[in-house]
C-alpha cells in the first residue's frame, strides 16, 4: 500500500501589519517590522518565502533589510542630509506559486532632530483592520494579524460574524496566522445575509477584537 495526500497550494502570501505613514528626521535610524504570511509555508517551509522592496523617490542612501531570525525582518534606512521630503516604500513577498499584493508605507523625513520615529517599530502581534471595501454588496477582504507569539499553546484565533442582534451568523474563520480573509456576504447554511449592519469579532483567550461593517443588496 502507497499513502498519498494532497497538499494545495494556492494561497497568495500577504504583509500584515505595516503602518500608513512613519515620520523621522534626517541622521536618524527607522526600521520598521515587516512581518510575512502564507498558509503554504505550513507544509512547504519558510524558505518559500521573498519579500522584496523599492522606494520612490531613489533617496541618497539606500535602505537594506535586517533578518531577525524570528519571523519578521527590518527594513532599516538612515536617511541622508538630502533625503528630506516624503517617500513611498513599496514592500512586495513571493512564493513558489503567487507574488503577493503590494503594500505601501509613506514616510515622511523631516530635518534633523524633528519628528523623529526612533528605534524599531514591531508590527503588532494581533490586529483586525476594517474590512474592504465597506460598505459592500458582493465579496469583502478582513486583514488580520495573530502571531503565534501571541497565542497560549496549541490555540487557534477565530473569525466570526454577528448581526446586529448579536445572533452568530457565519464561522469564517480558525487558525494561528496572520491572514486575509474574504467573506462573501452568505450565512453558515449558504443563504444570502440581508442588509444591513454586521458586527466581525477575532478571538482569542487573551484578547477580543471587533469591528463594525455595512452589508448593502
Amino acid at each position: 500500500n502507497v499513502d498519498m495526500f494532497v497538499v494545495k497550494l494556492d494561497r497568495v502570501p500577504v504583509i500584515v501589519g505595516l503602518p500608513d505613514t512613519v515620520n523621522t528626521a534626517v541622521g536618524d535610524t527607522l526600521d520598521i517590522g515587516v512581518l510575512a504570511s502564507d498558509e503554504d509555508i505550513v507544509d512547504c517551509g519558510d524558505d518559500m518565502m521573498l519579500l522584496t522592496h523599492s522606494m520612490t523617490p531613489t533617496p541618497t542612501t539606500a535602505p537594506t533589510f535586517v533578518d531577525s531570525g524570528n519571523g519578521t525582518d527590518y527594513f532599516s534606512w538612515i536617511p541622508a542630509a538630502t533625503d528630506t521630503g516624503t517617500f513611498t516604500a513599496k514592500f512586495l513577498v513571493q512564493d513558489l506559486y503567487y507574488w503577493g499584493s503590494g503594500e505601501f508605507v509613506t514616510i515622511i523625513v523631516g530635518p534633523t532632530g524633528i519628528g523623529g520615529a526612533k528605534g524599531r517599530l514591531r508590527p503588532p502581534l494581533f490586529e483586525l483592520r476594517q474590512n474592504s471595501p465597506n460598505p459592500f454588496s458582493g465579496v469583502t477582504t478582513i486583514a488580520l494579524t495573530v502571531h503565534d507569539q501571541f497565542l497560549l499553546k496549541g490555540e487557534s484565533a477565530t473569525l466570526k460574524i454577528y448581526d446586529a442582534s448579536g445572533r452568530l451568523v457565519r464561522d469564517l474563520w480558525t487558525g494561528e496566522r496572520s491572514m486575509i480573509v474574504s467573506w462573501n456576504g452568505r450565512l453558515d447554511d449558504g443563504t444570502k445575509a440581508t442588509s444591513g449592519v454586521y458586527f466581525y469579532t477575532l478571538s482569542t483567550q487573551r484578547k477580543v477584537l471587533t469591528k463594525k461593517m455595512l452589508l448593502l443588496r
